[in-house]
């Protein structure tokens, strides 16, 4: 598809029952939306086969050229994935994901004591924090998905990892 990213899973057995429970419990952004199935431009949660992680212990996605509130939702699945039960980097002992295969990205969440421009909440959602990224004062996230028309993009992807959080809690 173009692009991959993944969560390192601590081990097989996490990781094939977290695959199981998205399989049953995940919803892409074109159903939570109610768009054309078809419109997708990310696979379904995998656990091998993806362009850039063969071999490894993961959960993720390959996608296209994507933005807007399907890349954040695809983007959030994995984060909260790595957060449940990631791998945390040995050197900054924070929980990660991989882009395309080699591009290590650390985990802050709101409890951290030096919140950046990569802030995420417990759910893997982006917070804006006083670090993010503005343009012209505004959050460039939430520009972002101005221009796809889904300035409501971050609270239904919330709405949705919660839903999945309950479910998998519930276990």
């Amino acid at each position: 598809m173009g692009y991959s990213i993944a969560a390192p899973c601590q081990n097989v057995k996490l990781r094939d029952k977290m695959h199981k429970f998205l399989q049953e419990h995940y919803r892409p952004w074109t159903v939570i939306r109610g768009g054309d199935q078809e419109e997708r431009y990310a696979t379904l949660p995998e656990k091998d086969g993806l362009s850039y992680h063969q071999g490894k212990c993961y959960i993720g996605f390959d996608y296209g050229v994507i933005g807007g509130g399907e890349r954040e939702h695809v983007y959030t699945v994995v984060r909260w994935v790595a957060l449940k039960i990631g791998k945390t980097n040995p050197w900054t002992k924070l929980p990660y994901y991989v882009y395309d295969g080699h591009e290590t990205v650390n985990l802050l969440t709101e409890g951290d004591s030096k919140p950046d421009h990569s802030t995420i909440d417990v759910l893997g959602v982006p917070r804006q924090t006083p670090g993010s990224f503005k343009i012209r004062g505004v959050w460039a996230l939430l520009r972002t998905l101005a221009v796809y028309d889904e300035e409501d993009a971050l609270d239904v992807i919330r709405a949705e990892m919660q839903r999945l959080d309950d479910l998998w809690e519930a276990q």
